[in-house]
C-alpha cells in the first residue's frame, strides 16, 4: 500500500540516498528509484552515498538528479569497528535532513540512526525497524527478493511519483558530440562488445569474441567498441586478426577504451547501434542509456528489469557455471545481432 506523498523534511540538511551495493551495474539497478526520491526533493541538496567501485561520480556527472556523491570506505577508513565510528562521525558533519536506505544491512541503519538523523527510511527487511523513524517497512518475507524488485517496491510504497525515463542515465552533451566527431569515419553499425568480466565464469572469452567479429565481418563493414578494463586488453591482438581475415570483404574498426574513463564508455555506448556481450556492467548500462542490448547468459542467470536486453543462452543444455559460456555458439550470436540490425534499419 503506498502513503501520502511526503512533506518536506523538517529540518535543513540534505536529503541521502544510501546505496551501498559495489558494482556499476547494482547502480543503475537503482536508477529509478534514486531518481523518484530526487524528484520528490526539489530545492534540497541530494548526497549519494555509495561505493567508489560503482563509479557513482562519474555515473552521475551529466545527472542533476544527484548534487553530490560521497563515497562509503569499507575497505579502509569504513572498516571495522573503528570504521563504524568513523561512519557515524562522517555522517553527523554532513547535518542530514532525511536518509534514504536502498539496502538491507543493519550496519549502516545503525549508523544514520546515531548520527542523528531525524528522519530515516529504509527496507526494513532485516534490521529492527527501530532503526527507522518512518514507515514503510517491506518486511522480512522480502528478504531475498532481487535488488531491482526491492527498490522498486521501496519507491511505491513511500508514494513517489516516477520521472519521465527514470531508468536512463544522462550522458553529457559535450561527450556525445565528441564521441560523433572522433568516430565520424567509421562504418556503421557501430557494435559495443562487452569483454569485461566480474568472475571467470562469466566469460566467453577472446577466441569466441573474434570468431563473433569474423561472422559479423563477413557480412557487413562494422566499428566494434571493445568495452572492458586493462585485463581485457590481452583479446585485442585475437580480435584484431578476425577483423583482419574479413579486411578483404568488408572493413571492420576496432576501437579499444579498456582505458577510457566511465563517463566516455557511457557516451561510447550511448552512440551504439547495439551492445553484445558479457553478464557485466556495460550490459546494464546499453540498457540505461536505451540501446538494444545481447546479454550471454551462459553461467547467470536472465536479467528481466529492461525489454531493451535479450538474453542469449546455451545452444544446448541450461545454465552452467562449467561449460555454459562455451556452449554459446558465436555464429548464432552473429545471426541475432545481424537481424536486429536489419530490423532497426527497417523500422527507420
Amino acid at each position: 500500500m503506498s502513503m501520502k506523498p511526503l512533506s518536506e523534511p523538517s529540518q535543513d540538511g540534505p536529503v541521502v540516498i544510501l546505496q551501498p551495493l559495489p558494482g556499476v551495474g547494482d547502480l543503475v539497478w537503482h536508477l529509478k528509484a534514486v531518481h523518484a526520491i530526487a524528484a520528490a526533493h526539489p530545492g534540497r541538496e541530494k548526497v549519494l552515498l555509495t561505493k567508489s567501485r560503482s563509479r557513482a561520480d562519474e555515473m552521475f556527472k551529466a545527472d542533476k538528479a544527484i548534487d553530490r556523491v560521497i563515497w562509503v570506505d569499507r575497505a579502509d577508513r569504513h572498516s571495522g569497528p573503528a570504521g563504524f565510528i568513523a561512519l557515524v562521525r562522517d555522517l553527523k558533519a554532513e547535518g542530514i535532513a532525511r536518509s534514504f536506505q536502498l539496502h538491507h544491512s543493519a550496519r549502516y541503519a545503525a549508523a544514520l540512526a546515531l548520527a542523528g538523523v531525524p528522519e530515516r527510511f529504509g527496507y526494513g527487511t532485516t534490521a529492527p525497524t527501530r532503526w527507522f523513524t518512518e514507515p514503510p517497512h517491506l518486511g522480512s518475507e522480502h528478504r531475498r527478493d532481487h535488488p531491482i524488485s526491492l527498490a522498486d517496491q521501496f519507491i511505491e510504497r513511500c508514494g513517489f511519483s516516477i520521472p519521465d525515463h527514470a531508468e536512463r542515465l544522462r550522458v553529457a552533451p559535450a561527450l556525445a558530440n565528441d564521441v560523433q566527431q572522433r568516430y565520424a569515419g567509421c562504418p556503421k553499425p557501430w557494435i559495443a562488445l562487452g569483454l569485461g568480466s566480474s568472475e571467470a565464469f562469466k566469460q566467453w572469452g577472446a577466441e569466441r569474441f573474434a570468431a563473433l567479429i569474423k561472422a559479423i565481418g563477413e557480412q557487413t563493414s562494422a566499428t566494434f567498441f571493445l568495452m572492458g578494463g586493462p585485463g581485457e586488453a590481452a583479446f585485442e591482438g585475437a580480435l584484431q586478426a578476425a577483423a583482419t581475415e574479413v579486411a578483404g570483404k568488408h572493413r571492420i574498426v576496432l576501437a579499444p577504451g579498456f582505458t577510457a574513463p566511465m563517463s566516455e564508455m557511457v557516451a561510447i555506448q550511448a552512440a551504439s547501434d547495439v551492445y553484445v556481450g558479457n553478464d557485466t556492467s556495460f550490459l546494464n548500462i546499453s540498457a540505461a542509456v536505451g540501446v538494444p542490448a545481447f546479454g550471454l547468459f551462459g553461467a547467470t542467470e536472465v536479467l528481466t528489469f529492461s525489454p531493451l536486453i535479450e538474453a542469449i543462452k546455451p545452444d544446448q543444455g541450461g545454465i552452467s557455471r562449467q561449460d555454459g559460456m562455451a556452449r554459446i555458439d558465436p555464429k548464432t550470436v552473429a545471426e541475432k545481432v545481424l537481424q536486429r540490425l536489419k530490423d532497426s534499419a527497417k523500422a527507420g
